[in-house]
């Protein structure tokens, strides 16, 4: 949530340097009058920012493309175990194709560090942490 603003179930971020790309679920209007409105594939675009959206269950499939030729790959095992699944045969995917050219990533990062370093920088117009610039109480 804290990199997209995203808070719908089953969405997956891939994100590099030049590209975000989302799967999310997409509309499906009875599901939406029982659970509530979900932003779908235009919505991941056009709400969130993302550079391309496609539905969840076209990750696997798409998935190789975006990891192949990346040096590393930012990824928590043992939260979910049908997102390892799919990663784990993404790079097996990527590795396999080796003898033509294509390198998979040589490492597998989990990202709480980048993220949390990401967290402390503070853009201009971030507010302020609570007491910043005012004076501390004297005892």
């Amino acid at each position: 949530w804290y990199l997209t603003g995203f808070e719908q179930p089953e969405a997956v971020a891939v994100l590099s340097k030049d590209r975000f790309v989302f799967f999310v679920q997409p509309r499906d209007p009875l599901l939406e009058t029982w659970n509530g409105r979900r932003p779908g594939v235009e919505g991941a675009v056009a709400i969130f920012g993302a550079d391309e959206a496609y539905p969840i269950g076209e990750l696997a499939a798409r998935l190789p493309a975006l990891i192949e030729n990346r040096p590393r790959l930012y990824h928590t095992f043992g939260h979910d175990r049908e997102l390892d699944e799919r990663v784990i045969a993404a790079l097996a995917d990527v590795r396999s194709r080796a003898r033509r050219g294509v390198s998979a990533p040589s490492e597998v990062i989990p990202p709480h560090e980048r993220i949390h370093e990401l967290r402390r920088r503070k853009s201009p117009r971030a507010p302020a942490p609570p007491g910043a610039g005012s004076p501390s109480p004297r005892g």
